[in-house]
This record gives structure tokens, C-alpha cells and sequence, in this order.
């Protein structure tokens, strides 16, 4: 493979806590949001029952525990995820070298290699920091911008976006035009897949016969 870019990471802190905010942002997006009502409601309650304090102490502190969550939550988060990453733990290396047809991720911590296309991608978003790549809709790939070390970062999106077939989702995006956006994709990867599992049928019944 001729190299185009190569990108030299490890899951740092601020990768990981970048990774949670993207998972905030991208899989559940309306989370912040009905945990904040939620704790509205329980205050509302507890303001209205303040003449019976048997229901407004309850209601009063199911409020604030909800709302100490929502402003801790990404420190829990971060907390579980670095005691589970071994790549975290152990620093270890992280290698992508993309070429024309395809890229490929080495990762020091399990000694391997591992070989991909690009028709494999799912979805890719960025921020200001990193690029996300999702891979079939499981694995995730972050590519700080200050980690390139072959190639230009700033024209890195153009790049995977013509190799690809998939606009780069800028998380900035409003929220109601990135779920517009994350569901058209979303249904462009189902289509892909069935036409996939279609050719595949084709291709059986043709040998068959």
C-alpha cells in the first residue's frame, strides 16, 4: 500500500473524554436534555408540595440527585471507560496508514494489523479536535487532528469523504439537522447492506443452476 496519510495515536485522557462527548452527541443526544426535565419536574413538585415536607424533602432531592448526575456523568463515564481500556492503560501505540484502495490499523498493544476498506465505513464525524470514522456501525476510530503525520489534516475530510461516499458530519451541526443527517446515512448503509445480501443471493442461485 502507497501511503497517503498516516495518523500516529493513543487513547489519551482527552481522546477518551472526546470519545464520550461524541457518544453523547451522536448516540443518544437527547439524553442531557430529558434527564434536565426530569429534574425540573421532581423541583416543581417539591416547590408545590412545600407545605407537606414528607413529600417535598423527597421530591426536592431526587431533583438535585439528578442534576449532580447530569454534571458528573462524563466523569463517570470516563472513570468505567479507562478501567476497562488496555490501550489507555498500557499507552499503547496506534498506527493508520491510509492508501488508495483501503487503510490499515496497527495497534502495538495486540501485535496485529488489522486490513480495511473503505466501503466498510459507516459514517465519519469531526469536531474540532478529531475525525470519528464508524465502521460498520461497531467500531470507532478517533484521528486527533494534531496526530497526522503524514498528510494534512485540513484536507484530510475531503479525502475520506471521496473515498468513502459519505459526508463528514460536523458535530456543531444542530441537533435536529445531525439527526436529519445520521438518518439518511443510517438508511443509505441499510440500503447498501441489502443490496449486498441480494448480489450475494444472485451469485448462489446462479451457481446452483
Amino acid at each position: 500500500m502507497t501511503p497517503i496519510y498516516k495518523v500516529a495515536t493513543k487513547h489519551t485522557e482527552e481522546v477518551l473524554k472526546d470519545f464520550i462527548k461524541f457518544t453523547y452527541k451522536v448516540k443518544n443526544p437527547r439524553t442531557g436534555l430529558k434527564l434536565s426535565l426530569f429534574a425540573g419536574c421532581f423541583i416543581i413538585l417539591a416547590v408545590a408540595f412545600r407545605e407537606i415536607p414528607s413529600a417535598a424533602w423527597p421530591c426536592g432531592i431526587i431533583g438535585a440527585l439528578i442534576l449532580i448526575f447530569i454534571f458528573t456523568r462524563r466523569y463517570i463515564a470516563f472513570t468505567k471507560l479507562a478501567a476497562v481500556d488496555d490501550n489507555y492503560k498500557n499507552q499503547s501505540d496506534i498506527f493508520f496508514t491510509f492508501g488508495q484502495s483501503g487503510f490499515d490499523v496497527e495497534n502495538t498493544e495486540y501485535q496485529e494489523v488489522n486490513n480495511a476498506k473503505y466501503g466498510e465505513v459507516s459514517s465519519c464525524y469531526k469536531d474540532d479536535r478529531n475525525y470519528f470514522i464508524a465502521m460498520n456501525n461497531e467500531e470507532l476510530y478517533v484521528l486527533p487532528f494534531g496526530d497526522f503525520n503524514m498528510g494534512d489534516a485540513g484536507e484530510f475530510e475531503k479525502f475520506i469523504r471521496d473515498k468513502t461516499k459519505r459526508d463528514v458530519i460536523p458535530l456543531k451541526l444542530p441537533l435536529k439537522e445531525r439527526i436529519r443527517l445520521m438518518n439518511m446515512m443510517r438508511k443509505a448503509a441499510e440500503a447498501e447492506q441489502d443490496r449486498k445480501i441480494q448480489e450475494k443471493k444472485k451469485n448462489k442461485s446462479g451457481k446452483k443452476k
